[in-house]
Order: C-alpha cells, then sequence, then structure tokens
C-alpha cells in the first residue's frame, strides 16, 4: 500500500501539479473584475495615472500622428556577426575612420571579444537603442564617403545605436515581464495605456516607445500614430468599448541604403470600467479582451525631455566621432 501511495504521489506531482502550477510571467485566467482594486501600485507597476491623473473619455473616434518623424532600422541581434566581422562591417569603418582622426580605435575588436554573444536569445539585440534613436534622432538620410571610407546609411543606423546601446529612457509605465513570480501577464493593464496614448499621443503628439511583447521577450518599437475609437455599450451604463489602431516603424529592415518608414500596426481592444460624471466617463479600470489578452503592451516610455545618454557597451565607441560620422548624412 505504501508503494502504491508512493506512485500515486509521484504520478500527481508530475501530472496534475503541473496543470495547478501556474509559469509566472504567463497569462493567467481569472475575473480580473473582482480583484481590480488590488492591483500593485508601487514599483515595478508603475501606474500611468498615478503621473497623469484620473482616467476620463468621451465616446468618439481620436486619432493622432506625432511631430517627430520616425524612421525604421534593422535591430542587430546580438548572436549577429554583421558589426564585426568582415573588414568592411560598421565597425571596421568606424576603427578606420578613428584611427585617421589619431584615435587608437579597436571597436570591431571588443565587440567581437566582450559584446557578441552566438548563444543570445534570437530577440535579444539593439531594438530598445534603435526605438529611442527614431523618436529622438533625425534618420540617417544618405551614405558618407570620409577618408576614403564609405559609410553605407546602414552603416551610420548601426553606430548611433550602439552610441545609444544603455540609454533606457526615463520612464517605464508598466512592468517589465522577466517570467519571474511577480510578473502579471495583464501589465500594462489597457486603462494606463489608454491613459498614456491620450497625454502623449492626443495631447502632445509625441512618439514613444513601446515592448509589444507581453511577454518576457522584449521588442521595442517606435510608435509614431494611434487611431482610438470609443463606443458604449448597449443597456450598460459602466462600460465603454475600446478599439485601438498601434501604428510603428518595422525593425526588420535588411537593405543597405533604406530610408523612410516601414509601418507595422497592432490592434488592441479592450473594455474600460467607470462612471458618467456629467458628459465625461470616469475609468476606474480596464480589461483587455479575449482578442487582445495574449497580445498587447508590456510597457511603455514616453519621449525623454532631456539629453539622452550616449553610452554602449562597446567602450571602444566614443559618441563624438560617431556624431562627425553622422554628421553628413542628415
Amino acid at each position: 500500500m505504501i508503494r502504491s501511495l508512493i506512485l500515486f504521489l509521484l504520478f500527481w506531482n508530475t501530472t496534475f501539479a503541473q496543470e495547478l502550477i501556474p509559469t509566472y510571467g504567463e497569462f493567467i485566467p481569472f475575473d480580473e473584475k473582482d480583484i481590480s482594486e488590488y492591483r500593485p501600485q508601487i514599483p515595478p507597476f508603475i501606474n500611468v495615472t498615478s503621473k497623469y491623473g484620473t482616467l476620463y473619455v468621451r465616446p468618439g473616434k481620436y486619432e493622432y500622428e506625432a511631430n517627430h518623424k520616425v524612421w525604421s532600422s534593422h535591430w542587430f541581434p546580438y548572436y549577429e556577426k554583421e558589426l564585426f566581422e568582415k573588414d568592411n562591417s560598421p565597425l571596421a569603418k568606424y576603427d578606420a575612420y578613428a584611427r585617421k582622426k589619431g584615435y587608437r580605435s579597436n571597436a570591431r575588436e571588443f565587440e567581437r571579444q566582450k559584446v557578441y554573444n552566438e548563444r543570445a536569445s534570437d530577440w535579444e539585440g539593439l531594438c530598445n537603442a534603435w526605438a529611442m534613436a527614431a523618436i529622438m534622432f533625425p534618420e540617417p538620410k544618405r551614405s558618407v564617403r570620409l577618408y576614403n571610407i564609405n559609410f553605407e546609411v546602414r552603416d551610420l543606423k548601426a553606430l548611433l545605436l550602439k552610441s545609444l546601446e544603455l540609454e533606457t529612457g526615463d520612464q517605464f509605465f508598466g512592468q517589465r515581464n522577466n517570467a519571474e513570480w511577480d510578473s502579471l501577464y495583464a501589465d500594462i493593464y489597457p486603462d494606463q495605456f489608454h491613459r498614456f496614448i491620450q497625454v502623449e499621443g492626443f495631447d502632445k503628439k509625441n512618439p514613444f516607445v513601446m515592448d509589444y511583447d507581453a511577454g518576457y521577450q522584449v521588442w521595442n518599437v517606435p510608435v509614431y500614430k494611434v487611431k482610438s475609437t470609443i463606443k458604449e455599450v448597449e443597456d450598460n451604463s459602466e462600460v465603454l468599448q475600446v478599439k485601438t489602431y498601434v501604428y510603428y516603424a518595422s525593425p526588420f529592415i535588411f537593405e543597405d541604403n533604406f530610408v523612410g518608414i516601414e509601418t507595422e500596426m497592432k490592434i488592441y481592444q479592450y473594455d474600460l470600467y467607470g462612471a458618467w460624471e456629467g458628459e465625461r466617463f470616469r475609468v476606474t479600470y480596464g480589461l483587455w479582451k479575449e482578442s487582445s489578452r495574449w497580445d498587447h503592451p508590456d510597457y511603455l516610455i514616453p519621449r525623454p525631455e532631456r539629453k539622452l545618454k550616449r553610452e554602449s557597451r562597446n567602450k571602444e565607441i566614443i559618441s563624438k566621432i560617431v556624431d562627425e560620422i553622422l554628421k553628413y548624412s542628415y
């Protein structure tokens, strides 16, 4: 009998327990309306409304396009060797130019020895640097030839991204999903998402950075346009239905001299719950609709108002030299 009990426990642990124990950072279905008041209010769960105030909405159609024009670029994954492998690679050209200017530059070798990681996940790369560069810097638009060194547009974008590699922005809204015990897949919550686009988008006309993957992978992109439709629900005055289209520049660019925006778009649907105060609807909380439960933003980063920190994982890269090269491409 003892042997049978042991076998039962082993079977339960390997079968039923796997069904009952959730994987942290993944979506766990539950009735969020019953626990909305218990949402975490401290970092890393940073509420948009704690900075921008309560969300009020009205039914209607809303749209904006950012005043700053963002741009597409390749995002240079860390498992790739493109930045340093060949003699005409971006960092080989950078070293050649820097040495012509009197610097002892070894950025190509530093990248090979200290930064490159053949075992990096396929999503790890410079998307954070590219998204920040795209909402803050003008796009390099033409190739540059200096000291008989020909920098293609792709090379110039690579150097700019490397010079911003460690820039993270001023503020994360929403929790970074690290697939740990306190990672909630529903965050960033839709009411917080909507308040952000209301202020940074519809009011300020700013581009912003969005991680569009709610899971542990990071896919930061520069958002430049949003369209949103808010509708009343028949026979229910406590909820409004929202459908929001988010337009952003693509990171999957492979041409050497690509200039401009290759646009991609996400559609997010969610319900906003609250009560009417005169002609305005005061939002208490929001829930993602079924179509967006798995596919919604993880966090948002507003456009910084300060001068960006120019710092790279590659200690041989000097932003002043990068800017000397770039200025001929604007």
